[in-house]
Formats: C-alpha cells, structure tokens, sequence
C-alpha cells in the first residue's frame, strides 16, 4: 500500500488546525490557542519526519510545508496586530524580518537545481520565527524580543549565505 501522502495529509492538517487557533486568538483565549498552535507545531516536526522515513520527500510537501508556516505564522499576527497586541517596535521588526524571508526565499529557489536550497541555519530559523510567535501570542513581548533578535540575526546570515558568489 502507498502511504507517501501521510506527510503532506499533516501538513495541510497543521493548517486545519488554525482555523480553530484563529478563532481562539479573537476569543482572546490565548492559552488554549497557544496550546492547539504548539501542537501544529510538534506535527511541523512529524510530517518532515515522516516524508523522509516514508520516502515521500517532494519539492510539492517543501513548499506546501513552507506554505503552511508562513500563512499560519502570518495570520497569527495579522490578528494580534488587529488587536493592538504588537507594538510598533515588534511589528517593523517583523516586518524586516518577513523581507529578508523572501529575499531568502526567492534566491533559495533560483539557486537550487532541482529543489528549494535551505538556508544552513534552516532549523533554527524555524525554531526562532515558531518562537516569537508563541512568546507573541501569551503577551511575553521580552521573550519575543529575544527571538525577534535571533530571528533578525540568523536571516542576515541566510541573506549572506545566498548573496555569496
């Protein structure tokens, strides 16, 4: 039996599951949200997982993998913004660091032959940009920050990385 569609089946789970963490947020059940959102985030974790012990890795699971962080990640804030939750501060960072995400991106995939070309911090980019968006989502601005910084760093060297000749 071919089970290669399990790892994009919980990709496009994770972005079931924001309807409930959007609805949550407006709720302004921000502990309940945070917590259904952390478990998007475990199965973020699962489905890469599960493509490369399936053998179901795909430039299409890539991309919609990489789809379903940013809407989702982007969506969360749009709506803390909505609800004055992120200072002016906090949203330029974001803002920046959003910038510098597509510039990644679009040299990722122009560089790359046959597949998107992560960048060599890939897991800590992601792990800081899930960070600051938790920290966001229970009000902890410090820890945001915190992360915003990391985030803002390991994007610069990305930027680097894919500049280079």
């Amino acid at each position: 039996m071919n089970y290669r569609w399990i790892p994009n089946a919980i990709t496009l789970f994770r972005l079931i599951l924001l309807i409930p963490v959007l609805a949550l947020l407006h709720q302004q059940q921000y502990v309940l949200a945070t917590t259904i959102y952390f478990i998007a985030l475990l199965l973020d974790g699962i489905d890469g997982w599960a493509a490369r012990k399936l053998r179901a890795e795909s430039i299409l699971g890539q991309k919609l993998d990489l789809f379903v962080d940013g809407v989702s990640g982007y969506f969360i804030l749009i709506l803390l913004l909505i609800q004055q939750k992120l200072t002016l501060a906090v949203t330029l960072a974001i803002v920046l660091i959003g910038l510098l995400q597509l510039h990644n991106l679009i040299r990722g995939t122009q560089r790359a032959e046959n597949a998107f070309e992560h960048p060599p911090n890939k897991n800590l980019i992601g792990g800081t940009y899930f960070g600051y968006i938790l920290a966001l989502m229970l009000s902890l601005e410090w820890v945001a920050w915190a992360f915003i910084g990391a985030q803002l760093i390991l994007q610069i060297l990305s930027y680097q990385h894919f500049t280079k000749k």
